[in-house]
């Protein structure tokens, strides 16, 4: 699979110029069936300057937590098509841009992010989100 990724790459960059990032999208109940686990693909992709998203638990999936209040809501790989499709019925796959901007806005993108660690280094590395800012330590010291 990075193989690939890293062969579409080379080709296309040579083609059309290199790009500042380079990412790896994967369904993550491909990995279950791969002969990879999650840590060897993570160091794989890193040795290969990829960044490494994966899409909980599929591409379906995510378009199913991207409903309002479904956000948390991570079913299994198989379950994914019938949720999504019971919450949008006219879903066909594959759907393009138009089509996913009619049913879903930035906001719920956004909202989406805030409890998908991926998709939130996804959206921030191509700068839809700005880098989250360490917190303060509240001072818990009265002032006299």
């Amino acid at each position: 699979m990075i193989e690939t990724a890293v062969r579409l790459y080379d080709k296309q960059s040579k083609s059309k110029g290199s790009y500042r990032e380079r990412f790896l999208i994967i369904d993550g109940d491909r990995l279950d069936s791969q002969d990879w686990s999650l840590n060897k693909l993570k160091e794989e992709t890193e040795r290969q300057k990829f960044i490494l998203i994966v899409q909980r638990p599929n591409h379906e999936g995510l378009l199913y937590r991207m409903i309002p209040g479904k956000e948390r809501d991570v079913p299994t790989g198989t379950l994914a098509a019938s949720k999504l499709k019971a919450g949008w019925p006219t879903y066909q796959k594959p759907s393009n841009a138009h089509v996913l901007s009619g049913r879903f806005s930035f906001d719920d993108l956004l909202r989406l992010a805030k409890v998908d660690a991926d998709l939130e280094n996804l959206l921030t590395q191509i700068g839809l989100m700005c880098p989250k800012q360490p917190k303060l330590a509240k001072r818990s010291q009265k002032i006299k």
